[in-house]
């Protein structure tokens, strides 16, 4: 029979598996062992050895302890010392004569006086200053004032011209040329210029920028009606409110134009009579009519032959 080899036995591998474990084993203890030696190298003591390291830390503080009770002995005799110079001193001081210290009490007092004396002064020279920058600020106050005014000129005067458009400038040109030749009304001259063919926007703008004055242009145009035909003070005012003016703007021109109504009711009279014939309580009807007061109107059939 042939023999079988160790290495196929299973009890071999486990023998070699334990060796690996206990060798394992052995390394760490000798570390630790290693470890321990090279701290009490360090120290110089090991765990038994910490009673005697106590000790020695005890046999210290008590020389310590020594040390500073010496010292303090030191101080005590340094103190007695120093108690008794200062009691020295102190009847040293007594036996001086009065006057001196007379002499040192009243010094503080002169000091003192002094000093509220330099206070005072102070008090007063600032209480000077504040008063002189008060009134200078109020000096200061207006002039600033003053210098602010200008720049507000300047702004006013650097406003940008507004452009005139072709059309506004040419109904301007326009309504000047019509209040040159007879008088107009504001609303009269406007709708003129719309029939001449401007825009509403620029025969506005020509009526509002022309420098007509309309009470005056109410005056003449009433006294162009007086210069053709006889007119009532009530019927001029008419006339003109339908051509346009305002009734205030009326009003002023019949009140100013300087007409004679009776004389104005004589020549219509004499107009219609002049047309047609008129019984005297007819034409006097007819006048009255025309805006004429019955006095007026009886006036003005008198004068003509009734």
């Amino acid at each position: 029979m042939k023999k079988e080899s160790i290495l196929k036995k299973w009890w071999f591998w486990t023998i070699i598996v334990l060796a690996c474990i206990v060798s394992l084993m052995l390394c760490l203890i000798v570390d630790e062992l290693i470890n321990n030696n090279v701290e009490v190298a360090k120290t110089g003591h090991y765990e038994e050895s910490n009673g005697v390291y106590n000790v020695l830390l005890n046999d210290n503080e008590a020389s310590e302890g020594l040390d500073i009770n010496e010292k303090s002995k030191e101080k005590e005799d340094q103190g007695e010392t120093d108690e008794k110079n200062n009691e020295s001193e102190t009847s040293l001081s007594k036996s001086e004569p009065e006057e001196v210290n007379n002499k040192k009490e009243e010094k503080p007092q002169t000091v003192t006086k002094n000093e509220e004396n330099n206070d005072e002064q102070k008090e007063n020279e600032t209480k000077e200053e504040t008063s002189q920058k008060e009134t200078s600020v109020k000096e200061e106050e207006p002039k600033e004032e003053t210098a602010i005014k200008p720049e507000t000129n300047n702004k006013t005067e650097s406003k940008p011209v507004e452009q005139v458009s072709l059309g506004n400038t040419n109904a301007l040109e326009k309504a000047n040329d019509y209040l040159s030749l007879m008088a107009f009304s504001k609303e009269g001259l406007k709708d003129q210029l719309e029939f001449e063919g401007f825009t509403t926007s620029e025969a506005t703008y020509a009526v509002n920028n022309c420098g007509a004055n309309w009470n005056e242009q109410a005056g003449k145009k009433a006294q162009d009606y007086l210069d053709l035909v006889a007119f009532s003070k009530e019927g001029l005012k008419g006339q003109l409110e339908f051509d346009g003016f305002t009734t205030t703007e009326a009003t002023n021109a019949v009140n100013n134009c300087g007409a004679n109504w009776n004389e104005q009711a004589a020549k219509k009279a004499q107009d219609y009579l002049d047309l047609m014939a008129f019984s005297k309580q007819g034409l006097i009807s007819q006048l009255e009519f025309d805006g004429f007061t019955h006095e007026q109107a009886v006036y003005g059939v008198e004068k003509v032959g009734f």
